[in-house]
């Protein structure tokens, strides 16, 4: 006799259909499971002052129905707030907090939930999570998917004058961070060193395991001749990886000059929001010609920019550990791509080594760019390009059935700890 499904209520602020990469990682993960016959409901935020637009993309029609969106503002009065930060124990966004646990009760009146899974960024998802599953005593999953603050990865982004609210926020949010670690059943991880970052901090009294991210590809339905590199997503965000993406621009015009034939053949195209920063090095490199920005699209839409491209780019931080899982990366490795990484020689893109069709340079080394922009247009000029492509035993790893599999595991560890 086959056990039931699983009920699973889903913490995750940033949700489908908001245009982030963490809203569309969660989406995938939610959505891979209920292919896979689980029940999931999901709450997520609805912030009405973000400017971030929406993303349309047919993948999310069915989210639709499942999703309820939560908004920062509880409504409710000064005095009823600070009850709410007494009983819940932290300050950030306790009205979210306290409307998203009233919503869990409600829900559990009607649809009796057997698991807690919350996803960060923000980290406040499991401030929610660990409260929801105390109260009902049931499993919490949580996923961290990147430095439970940022400020941890970078002291850069600490606040240069420091109030006491802030000081307090900080202390709230390392208090958090530890009974994150010491209460939840299971806390999963895209990669090895985000969660060997954490660990350097705090302890887990449970088992952490390493689930990457989903990725996604579409099928190519126009097939572009020209030697196309594709980039997608943000590119100027940040000083570090604004310096990186100069430097591949500076390398690609270097590369037009020693190859004149190729200026007729070669394209890049930046799939995401202009740059300012990276047009005045567009202009200033005479690229206008070769290079071109679709401007802000949706993830499915991006899907189809990497389907047609000969190459795919990834643009890192000048950091000296990598320690993240770039989601547009997973997407390039199941898309079957070749790809050229400007990434640290420290990290986990470095780590997944030689023939993964990955070639990963640093991000400042302008020669070795220009290298292996060359070593892949010599692959196109002769039809070869394909033997960089990531082999299927390493792209198999990063698909939804191969994920949800693996999560569904978790799920049955963490609902039967004798079995552990």
């Amino acid at each position: 006799m086959n056990s039931p499904k699983k009920k699973i209520l889903c913490i995750s602020p940033f949700f489908v259909p908001l245009s982030d990469s963490e809203a569309v990682c969660g989406a995938k993960v939610v959505r891979e499971l209920v292919a896979r016959g689980l029940e999931v409901r999901v709450v997520s935020l609805h912030d009405q002052d973000s400017e971030r637009k929406e993303d349309s993309s047919s993948f999310w029609i069915d989210m639709h129905g499942i999703t309820t969106r939560v908004p920062y503002n509880s409504g409710k009065n000064k005095w009823s707030s600070m009850i709410a930060c007494v009983r819940y124990q932290t300050i950030g966004k306790i009205g979210w907090v306290d409307t998203v646990i009233d919503h869990a009760i409600k829900l559990r009146n009607v649809w009796e939930f057997d698991l807690v899974y919350s996803r960060s960024l923000p980290a406040i998802a499991h401030v929610a999570g660990y409260w929801i599953s105390r109260m009902y005593n049931i499993p919490w999953i949580a996923n961290i998917n990147d430095p439970w603050e940022l400020y941890l990865f970078s002291p850069a982004l600490w606040p240069k004058k420091r109030s006491l609210l802030s000081y307090v926020g900080s202390k709230t949010s390392n208090f958090w961070m530890k009974r994150t670690f010491q209460s939840a059943s299971l806390i999963i991880f895209p990669c090895s060193r985000l969660l060997d970052f954490h660990l350097r901090r705090v302890s887990p009294k449970n088992q952490c395991k390493i689930l990457p991210h989903i990725g996604y590809r579409k099928q190519c339905v126009v097939h572009d001749p020209n030697f196309l590199l594709v980039h997608a997503g943000r590119l100027g965000n940040e000083p570090s990886r604004r310096h990186s993406a100069i430097t591949l621009l500076n390398a690609l015009g270097a590369f037009l000059k020693r190859w004149p034939a190729a200026v007729v053949e070669t394209r890049l195209v930046l799939v995401g929001p202009r740059e300012n920063e990276i047009d005045k090095a567009i202009k200033a490199l005479g690229l206008e010609r070769n290079t071109s920005c679709t401007g802000l699209v949706s993830y499915e839409t991006s899907l189809d920019f990497i389907a047609s491209a000969a190459v795919c780019l990834l643009v890192e931080g000048r950091i000296l550990e990598g320690i993240f899982l770039p989601s547009k990366l997973v997407d390039y490795i199941v898309s079957r791509k070749p790809i050229l990484a400007l990434s640290p020689r420290i990290g986990t893109v470095a780590d997944f080594g030689e023939n993964t069709g990955i070639v990963r340079v640093d991000g400042d080394d302008e020669k070795a760019i220009l290298t292996a922009i060359e070593r892949f247009y010599k692959a196109y000029k002769t039809g070869d390009l394909n033997r960089f492509s990531p082999p299927e035993n390493f792209a198999k790893k990063f698909e939804g059935p191969r994920i949800a599999e693996q999560f569904s595991q978790c799920i049955s560890e963490v609902s039967h700890p004798k079995r552990r």
